[in-house]
């Protein structure tokens, strides 16, 4: 019999989107479901300024709720400003049993109708909630307050819900309401309405959202298995996550910097390093903020934030036919192919894209569409935890091109930490926490694929270059080599002619030819400047090009190499596939060929050995 399912769609407008939210998800787990929800809010602007949400169409949410309504038994509900309902119908046209969709307005029908249904009684006490920022202070703290109402087992309410759901709320057996944050107005109107009115926790002077959040901390960390970090938006979309795995979320939007101690402090308390969220600081997000936590031997994992449905790992596909799989370094260029491309002084090519982050996820549609053609060949660097929100999309890396797949096209290599995304020289992320994350990593790659399908090769994020401070760091080639990696792409030395950092016999670092993700004058322009730096001087080695993967296959980038012009490139899946083209073809001198990022490390070998390095 499949496990049950209840899944919540709101929006990031709806007054209730946080109160709701986390009460269905305790209700579920009284009533032994699992609980899902999807909110969608409002992320990204227009370039005439105008506030859209973050893409559903073209990031494959839909598919996954597809897949995710496949493994369990269902029952829908929604509480949104608007009536049309993302995955409403098609959960009715499954069978689904789907609850009336409901306005922000009707948040007692929608609790009476699903604690009935699940067999739960009403609880005696709720949890009122702002349903937007503090008028006096500006402060925005509801999304934050999800714990308080999970684990007081308490309704969630919004301070803006009507008097008539109120009073069938105190009908139904609520007697009491625990305010946090609220105005003096809303403990007034409670009252009158026959509640008793319980003040948990107010807004202080000099309080900023990193105080609040410390406090909301504080109250609940018995309870918490992680920390996360985010502002208000990432707080909401990643709300279902963070509730299935205990994550209490901390933000400081200002002084990030001073507050990165805190959370630090916090992550050891709870014995957990990987900080779930998103860099979202003011004025800007940076990834700065990865490298300070990194000082505090904490990591990232740049969350679920545009991805659809987490619940899906909870699904477990069995290994099957995985078994007997090659992996994609199981079929390479030949020795003696490598070796005679070296002797007539050819130059492998290969564009290794780097995807460190789970957020990251929607970038393998375009990627693998684009390999699928015939003039693909790549290495796609991600963390493991891509395994356990998409494997039945990633097995096409094992699947032959006559099958419809994209093997041996596409090599997997493990990227950064391992779960997540941390600034790993020395002086930052410690040897024994990255030893520790990138283990966890292999194991649950191991879990999902076999343990002869485990990357052989590793790319950090800032092994030499934290804060993006080119060579101003030394890597710690001590931790892959302890574990068992065969290669690393480094960013020692990245942008220097192509030679070997460091070759023990059993593990080889090669640098890369460009400069953190960008090329001069486009990658195409790029990679034609070492085709002449490299051929028309007569010299031997390889171009290794990484790719920042979400600008060139995510939404809305790919298709429009204008958007990303505040990071100074552009980027569009039309560039790499001209490059690709262009290299396949030879390239204007006839030497150049594509590789994959293990077919480059094996030619710099045969350099090595042929002593043309």
């Amino acid at each position: 019999m499949a496990a049950k399912l209840l899944f919540l769609v709101t929006d990031s407008r709806c007054a209730e989107r946080t109160t709701a939210t986390a009460t269905l998800a305790w209700l579920a787990a009284e009533a032994g479901c699992e609980f899902d929800a999807y909110v969608e809010q409002e992320a990204q602007g227009r370039p005439d300024g105008s506030v859209i949400s973050v893409p559903f169409t073209g990031n494959w949410h839909a598919e996954q709720f597809y897949f995710v309504a496949s493994f369990f038994d269902l029952t829908f509900c929604s509480i949104s400003t608007a009536p049309e309902v993302q995955y409403r119908r098609e959960a009715m046209a499954m069978g689904a049993r789907a609850f009336p969709a409901r306005g922000p307005e009707e948040i007692a029908d929608l609790y009476l109708e699903l604690f009935g249904h699940l067999g739960q009684a009403l609880p005696r006490t709720m949890v009122v909630l702002p349903s937007g920022p503090d008028q006096a202070t500006g402060l925005w703290v509801e999304p934050f307050c999800y714990p308080d109402v999970y684990y007081s087992r308490a309704l969630g309410v919004s301070a803006a819900a009507p008097d008539d759901q109120l009073r069938k709320l105190r009908e139904a057996g609520v007697q009491t309401a625990h305010l946090l944050y609220c105005d003096e107005a809303t403990s007034e109107r409670l009252s009158k309405l026959g509640f008793r009115v319980e003040v948990v926790d107010s807004l202080r002077p000099g309080d900023t959202h990193g105080s609040v959040t410390c406090r909301i901390a504080d109250r609940w960390l018995d309870r918490a298995k992680g920390i996360g970090f985010g502002n208000q938006r990432v707080a909401l979309k990643m709300m279902p996550l963070s509730l299935r795995h205990d994550y209490i979320t901390l933000y400081e939007g200002g002084d990030w910097v001073g507050f990165a101690p805190k959370v630090g402090a916090y992550a050891e308390k709870v014995g957990n390093k990987l900080i779930w969220g998103q860099q979202t600081v003011e004025p800007r997000p940076t990834d700065n903020v990865i490298t300070e936590f990194s000082k505090y031997d904490c990591a990232m994992s740049l969350g679920p934030t545009i991805v659809g449905p987490t619940i899906q790992e909870k699904i477990r596909l069995p290994l099957d036919w995985l078994e007997q799989a090659k992996a994609p370094w199981e079929e390479e260029y030949s020795d003696d192919f490598l070796e005679e491309k070296a002797r007539a002084g050819a130059v492998p090519v290969c564009y290794l894209n780097y995807a460190a982050d789970l957020g990251h996820l929607t970038t393998f549609p375009r990627l693998f569409d684009l390999m699928a053609a015939w003039y693909g060949r790549c290495g796609l660097a991600f963390p493991s935890t891509w395994y356990d929100f998409a494997g039945e999309t990633l097995q096409q890396m094992y699947i032959p091109e006559r099958l419809g797949g994209v093997f041996p096209r596409v090599e997997p290599l493990l990227s950064s930490t391992g779960t997540g995304v941390g600034t790993e020289a020395k002086g930052f992320i410690t040897k024994k926490t990255l030893l520790a994350m990138l283990g966890e990593a292999i194991e649950s790659i191991r879990r999902h694929v076999g343990p002869d399908k485990v990357p052989i090769g590793y790319l950090p994020w800032q092994d030499a270059c934290p804060y993006y401070r080119h060579d101003e760091g030394e890597p710690q080639f001590d931790v892959p080599q302890e574990l068992g990696f065969e290669y690393c792409v480094t960013y020692k030395d990245e942008g220097q002619p192509p030679h070997i950092v460091l070759d023990d016999g059993g593990f080889t670092a090669i640098n890369k030819q460009n400069v953190h993700w960008r090329g001069e004058g486009g990658m195409l322009n790029h990679t034609k400047l070492w085709e002449e730096r490299l051929v028309k001087a007569g010299k031997s080695g390889w171009i290794m090009i990484d790719l920042d993967a979400p600008f060139w296959y995510q939404l809305p980038n790919y298709f429009d190499p204008v958007l990303p012009t505040h990071y100074n490139f552009e980027a569009s899946i039309v560039e790499i596939a001209t490059c690709m083209r262009y290299v396949d073809g030879g390239g204007e001198s006839g030497k150049l060929f594509l590789a994959k990022p293990h077919e480059v490390v094996r030619y710099a070998r045969i350099l090595k050995r042929l002593s043309k390095l």
